[in-house]
This record gives C-alpha cells, sequence and structure tokens, in this order.
C-alpha cells in the first residue's frame, strides 16, 4: 500500500460517516432517558411516602414491609440500609432523621435530584441539534457523540464515588456496632 492510499485510509477511519453511528445514538439517548426517569420515580415516591414514629415507610395509612435481605440474613445492615426511608425523610425536609439512617443519603439524594433537570436539558439540546443536523449537510461533524459518551464516563465516576462513600459509612456504622 503506497503512503496516498493509507493516508486516504486513515482519512476514512477518522472522518464521520454521514448519517452514521446511529446505534451510539440509540444508545445514548437510552441512557438519557433510563437514568432521567429513574431518577424522577425515585423523587416522585420519595415524596409519596411517609414515615411513621419509627421510621417505618408508609404509604396509604399502610406500613411497607422491610425488604432487606442482607439484614435478615446476617443481622446486620447492608450498606444500603436506610437509603429508601432516609430519601424520604429528605424529602420531607427531616435531615436529621436522614443523617441518622444512613448518612450517604444526605450525598445520594441531591446528586439524584439533580440529575431530573441535567437529563431533561441533555436531551432537549439533543433534539435541538437533531432538527439542525438535518438541515445541514450530512458531512457535518459528529462530535456531540463524543460529549455523550463523556457524560456517560462522568456519571459513572460520580456513582463510583457515591459508591466508595457509601461502603465508608457503612464499614464506619459496623465498627461503632461491634
Amino acid at each position: 500500500m503506497n503512503s496516498a492510499q493509507a493516508t486516504a485510509k486513515n482519512h476514512e477511519q477518522l472522518s464521520p460517516k454521514p448519517n452514521g453511528n446511529s446505534c451510539a445514538q440509540a444508545i445514548d439517548l437510552k441512557w438519557e432517558w433510563g437514568l432521567g426517569l429513574s431518577c424522577l420515580v425515585i423523587v416522585v415516591l420519595a415524596f409519596s411516602f411517609e414515615l411513621d414514629n419509627s421510621s417505618a415507610l408508609t404509604a396509604a395509612g399502610k406500613t411497607m414491609p422491610g425488604v432487606c435481605w442482607f439484614r435478615n440474613l446476617t443481622g446486620y445492615d447492608c450498606p444500603g440500609c436506610g437509603m429508601s426511608r432516609g430519601f424520604v425523610a429528605i424529602a420531607h425536609g427531616h435531615f436529621t432523621i436522614a443523617w441518622k439512617l444512613n448518612p450517604a443519603v444526605l450525598l445520594w439524594f441531591p446528586v439524584v435530584a439533580a440529575q431530573i433537570p441535567w437529563r431533561a436539558y441533555r436531551l432537549v439540546r439533543y433534539y435541538a441539534s437533531q432538527r439542525d443536523r438535518k438541515s445541514q449537510p450530512a458531512t457535518q461533524d459528529e462530535s456531540h457523540l463524543a460529549k455523550k459518551s463523556t457524560s456517560q464516563r462522568q456519571t459513572v465516576v460520580v456513582m463510583i464515588i457515591l459508591g466508595v462513600a457509601l461502603l465508608v459509612q457503612w464499614i464506619v456504622r459496623l465498627s461503632w456496632r461491634l
């Protein structure tokens, strides 16, 4: 292969294809919609439930059963024990109760709640760019795909950091009880 053919092949691999990467776009749309709607459901449910005097979740006057299989099996709280009740406490402005249930919930709730407007913004921006893109030539740079994957990586990094915080607080709480 001569140098002109090699240059042409490299250019072909690096340049965007017309209307290409639709699979990557669909995957990213699923990510944006899935994460945004999941967070919306979590926040709506947090506002829908109540905590009774014993910090049990109640809905429509009925107490919800405890569902932590780890606690039922071992007798110890799992790293996420108290998160659901903590989300409900924060949704109703009871930050001290939320701290007592699971300190990590004070980090998780704002991140989950912030995903709703952030994902909505990204979806609106995406659909607006798609509308504008239809009126432009097919050779347009598709750098918006790289930005989406960056957003996914950032979200995963934040979730890993929050997961580590959840584990650290669990270890500290376990050490206090032993």
